[in-house]
């Protein structure tokens, strides 16, 4: 972490032992919320995550997954929003051992995390998939500057630190899933459709020592194009990004997943500001040309180009058609 401006060094990936240290020391206290700092970035701390299970008090060690069963709710209290709760919405399938992949799903503009965790529950039990679908609500997050670019800029513009990014969140949960699942996954799954695409494949650029096997960005709207004299979140400039953050990017195990019908230009919730018109006409168009921009950016810089372009053929703007879809691509081992 840079001290004096806050912004993560590129290509560093943060330590997470006191996440470990702070999660044994939790002494339980049935029917309230756990209490835990959890340490994001270096010296940056994301203080104070509560955690309360929708079914009851957690438990330790093996004990706790088993308020981790099928469908469930529980709340985070985040310090960056003044101790309000974030619901997360999760489903673990019966039997679902420690080996269990997890998977992150992202909602669109709809706020609506519930009904994205009921479009994975059919595939998640065929595949044994645990499900994590953390509500970015509009009271807490209100906009996209908070929710799909990150938060990582300020009302006026000014990079902020990583720990008020909305980005932050992801990690230090997948933290609290393994100690709650008594999990031995190391690393997890991330999906997005709509909006929540635009916060994949934007968390993966401020993100680039994340944990993640495979990310999938699901018809995005738009794309923070790999530009570095277009200002974030349209290009690269003023972000505090840094070349090895860029290359590790263009490197990670990414997929754009695109439907093939999402081809309404004058969808009411499409952004047509000129910014991002130029990027295509719609949805499939701009995620075919944002995937023929990042290939050839990463021959520029010389990087292997780790991304992989997934067309989903009769599908349109459909965020449950698409998360059965991803959801199948993974339990194939995609």
């Amino acid at each position: 972490l840079n001290r004096r401006s806050g912004v993560p060094v590129q290509g560093q990936r943060p330590h997470f032992g006191d996440v470990h240290r702070a999660l044994s020391r939790c002494r339980l206290q049935p029917d309230r919320p756990i209490d835990m700092a959890l340490l994001i970035h270096r010296r940056a701390v994301l203080g104070g995550l509560c955690a309360s299970a929708a079914t009851g008090a957690f438990a330790t060690g093996a004990a706790a997954s088993s308020t981790w069963t099928g469908r469930f709710r529980f709340e985070l209290s985040l310090p960056f929003l003044d101790g309000r709760a974030m619901r997360v919405w999760g489903y673990r399938p019966r039997g679902a051992g420690a080996d269990a992949p997890i998977v992150f799903v992202l909602h669109g503009q709809g706020r609506n995390a519930d009904e994205y965790r009921d479009y994975w529950v059919s595939r998640a039990r065929r595949h044994g998939l645990v499900v994590l679908a953390p509500e970015f609500d509009r009271e807490n997050f209100p906009g996209a500057l908070t929710y799909s670019q990150g938060h990582v800029l300020d009302a006026a513009a000014s990079v902020q630190p990583p720990v008020q990014w909305s980005f932050s969140v992801i990690e230090p949960l997948f933290d609290l899933a393994r100690e709650r699942l008594g999990s031995g996954a190391s690393r997890y799954f991330m999906f997005g459709h709509s909006a929540g695409a635009q916060f994949v494949h934007r968390f993966m650029l401020f993100n680039p020592g994340a944990r993640v096997a495979r990310a999938i960005a699901a018809n995005a709207g738009w794309y923070t194009w790999p530009d570095p004299a277009r200002p974030y979140p349209y290009g690269f400039a003023d972000a505090g990004l840094q070349d090895p953050g860029i290359a590790a990017w263009l490197g990670a195990p990414m997929t754009l997943m695109l439907g093939d019908r999402d081809t309404d230009a004058t969808q009411s919730s499409l952004n047509n500001t000129p910014p991002v018109r130029v990027q295509g006409p719609h949805r499939f168009a701009r995620g075919l040309a944002m995937f023929e921009a990042a290939r050839a950016e990463a021959e520029r810089r010389s990087v292997t180009f780790g991304w992989r372009l997934e067309i989903v053929a009769g599908v349109a703007h459909s965020g449950e058609r698409m998360s059965q879809y991803a959801a199948d691509y993974l339990g194939a081992g995609s």
